[in-house]
């Protein structure tokens, strides 16, 4: 990129957000998603996903399921998740959080104190034993999680079945502290 198209990148930027401050901060994002040619100047690809919906794919009628990558756990692929995947059975929320924490930090070490924290911010109906649930649940006769001493992991069989499941691939954020 050179100067000019920085500045006329940066001239953008600035009229988009000048738009942007302007409406609901529920719709923020969504509002930028849609400006977002605009900002980098570059054509929307051909078939882009551009609705909610169509970014957490569609696991039914041979259509491929689109991956969801995460970048922190407040992100908006990670509560269109929620929106889409959450149950009234706790261990089925179990399983869904285990898949956001490997979307964004990839395969662990976990820690089911970590998830219930996170549940319980989204007010999630959650498994009281881990241990005895989702750390049970398989895929294909193969356990989706397994305990180490420093925690719990995501399984081989377990990167398969999020994937296929949810739509997500291991993230590579480091865990913080």
């Amino acid at each position: 990129m050179d100067t000019n198209q920085y500045e006329a990148a940066v001239t953008r930027l600035k009229s988009v957000n000048a738009v942007i401050e302007d409406l609901d901060p529920a719709i923020r994002a969504d509002a930028f998603r849609v400006l977002e040619s605009y900002v980098t100047g570059a054509p929307t690809t051909k078939g882009r996903a551009d609705t909610a919906s169509q970014r957490a794919g569609d696991a039914g009628g041979g259509e491929t399921v689109s991956v969801i990558a995460a970048s922190t756990l407040d992100d908006d692929s990670i509560i269109q998740l929620l929106e889409k995947h959450e149950s009234t059975a706790a261990t089925d929320n179990g399983v869904l959080v285990t898949a956001i924490f490997y979307s964004v930090f990839g395969r662990g070490p976990f820690e089911p104190k970590d998830f219930k924290t996170f549940a319980d911010r989204h007010a999630m109906i959650w498994p009281n034993q881990y241990h005895k649930t989702v750390a049970r649940r398989k895929q294909d006769g193969n356990l989706i999680v397994r305990k180490a001493q420093d925690g719990w992991y995501v399984t081989t069989a377990g990167e398969a079945y999020f994937r296929e499941t949810y739509g997500v691939k291991r993230g590579n954020q480091p865990r913080p502290e």
